[in-house]
């Protein structure tokens, strides 16, 4: 190697980036098994560096006889101790102009200051292996020979020379043909594709079907996802990724097709990847989908839109709805868009949802108006409640209570659970004055339940000592007679000692009576 210098002239360090390029680049697209993900630092030299070089492939390694030309003035003035002082960002493109001119000395020098380290970067020994398979493959396998590292060699010769690598691999050592036909895969997919069918024993570890899955990723999502779907010893999010940004619809369609049958694959994640990536498309993909859980997915996103883009014409749209059902989820979706800045609107929105749908919030059947049906829904009604709660957990109530009176409904229950669940001595505080006798009980009910699941249910007669009106002590029988079942020692004692009034005392003497016979 040339002399050591403690720093590159300006004019080399202007096309050093050429050699990422050369040697590297092909490390953004792929790398062998078990490597770490690039680091953002070094991606962005690459990518500059491949952009400038001007070549169409940019994945394609830099070897002597791959026909990609060096500039004869490239040159490292590194000596291998300066790049091993340099930290992992700054080594991988000085390293990368380093190996241009590397020789058979020099990578074997490399890979033992690299092997030695104490947590080996992968991206560089595959860099490295590239870089040296290029020149003598035999070599620098019979190099990492042993080591938890043997498998980059081929890996990395498979980049080079893919049917030189599988013909000696075949003859030679068999048990490395899933490195060599992952790496052809990555390239090469259909290639791999037919080397597996004539080495089935080679994909026993998955890495050739993982190989062709990130290939075709970069050719044809379409293919990648349905060698994957048949291959489900691998799946990747990836090429679906992909196939939704190259055709949203058809992907969508093909998903509900497969609904049953995939596994690992996230629906409300796929849709949001196609809500960020191609939200002109979702009307289409909604007409083209029947009725169904994945349809309203859709349309919900659609209508989300609507609501942020013209929020007057969404109250139109929800408002003229003519299924009750979808037009509730619409006016939830309103309503919980107007809860960070203007709560008493979704509150309004909420109590007009009351009095005119009420029936739609809790019915599990959708009505379309071309006459079809599906059952489902319901999520949006749960999620305006969670945050109303949050914001204004009394008005809530009180504003259900103004249009439903002493009914009680799921809605009901839903917003006392979840009032209890984050506050329930705020929730027991506005039970006790609630002129309701089904709501105040079903609101207490809620509260005995937390104090019964944390073994206090003593602490929560002060609570029932308070309730008045005629509720009262048709209450205090319900829940004194349960404390006494789960500690019969505390409810005693407390009735013996308890101040209580000439009718509460006999209205909660059967209990204990009855319990001492």
């Amino acid at each position: 190697m040339p002399p050591s210098n403690s720093s590159l002239p300006r004019a080399i360090l202007s096309v050093a980036t050429l050699a990422v390029g050369f040697a590297s680049g092909y490390l953004i697209h792929s790398t062998s098994p078990n490597s770490e993900a690039p680091a953002e630092a070094a991606p962005d030299k690459a990518a500059r560096s491949s952009s400038s070089s001007g070549h169409e492939d940019e994945t394609r390694p830099f070897t002597k006889n791959s026909g990609n030309s060096i500039p004869s003035d490239l040159r490292s003035y590194d000596s291998l101790d300066d790049l091993m002082a340099l930290n992992e960002d700054d080594l991988f493109p000085r390293l990368a102009l380093w190996l241009v001119d590397a020789g058979p000395a020099d990578y074997e020098d490399c890979w033992h200051a690299l092997s030695e380290k104490t947590t080996p970067n992968t991206r560089m020994l595959d860099m490295l292996f590239i870089r040296w398979t290029s020149d003598d493959p035999i070599a620098a396998i019979q190099a990492a020979e042993g080591t938890s590292f043997s498998h980059i060699p081929w890996w990395g010769w498979s980049k080079n020379d893919p049917t030189a690598a599988y013909e000696y691999a075949c003859e030679h050592q068999p048990d490395q043909l899933g490195q060599i036909l992952y790496g052809i895969g990555q390239r090469e997919p259909e290639m791999a594709m037919r080397l597996l069918q004539m080495n089935p024993d080679a994909g026993k570890n998955g890495l050739p079907v993982r190989g062709i899955i990130e290939g075709l990723t970069n050719t044809d999502p379409e293919a990648a996802v349905k060698f994957s779907f048949e291959n489900q010893s691998y799946l990747d999010s990836k090429p679906l990724e992909a196939w939704l940004r190259e055709d949203p619809v058809a992907a969508l369609k093909w998903i509900f097709e497969k609904q049953t049958a995939i596994r690992g694959i996230n629906t409300v994640e796929t849709l949001k990847t196609l809500e960020r990536e191609n939200p002109d498309q979702l009307p289409q993909l909604a007409d083209s989908l029947p009725h169904g859980n994945l349809r309203r997915q859709v349309e919900s996103m659609i209508f989300q839109q609507l609501i942020r883009s013209d929020p007057e014409k969404a109250m139109e749209q929800a408002r003229a709805n003519p299924s009750k059902k979808i037009a509730a989820q619409q006016l939830a979706q309103i309503a919980e868009s107007n809860l960070k800045d203007d709560p008493a609107r979704s509150l309004e929105i909420f109590t007009e949802m009351l009095e005119d749908k009420v029936d739609a919030i809790s019915s599990k059947k959708i009505e379309y108006q071309d006459g079809a049906s599906s059952e489902g829904g319901g999520g949006e009604m749960a999620s305006l409640i969670q945050g109303l709660i949050q914001t204004d957990p009394e008005g809530t109530l009180n504003a259900a209570l103004s249009v439903q009176g002493d009914a009680y409904t799921q809605t009901t229950y839903n917003m006392l659970y979840q009032w209890g669940t984050t506050d329930s001595t705020a929730l027991a505080e506005w039970a006790i004055h609630v002129d309701s006798p089904s709501i105040q009980k079903s609101a207490l009910e809620v509260v005995y339940s937390k104090y019964k699941g944390q073994g206090d249910l003593g602490a929560f007669i002060p609570t029932i000592e308070q309730i008045a009106g005629k509720n009262r002590q048709s209450i205090m029988r319900q829940f004194i007679s349960g404390w006494y079942s789960d500690n019969p020692d505390a409810a005693s004692a407390w009735f013996s000692q308890a101040n209580l009034s000439a009718e509460d005392r006999e209205a909660l003497s059967p209990t204990f009576q009855t319990s001492n016979r």
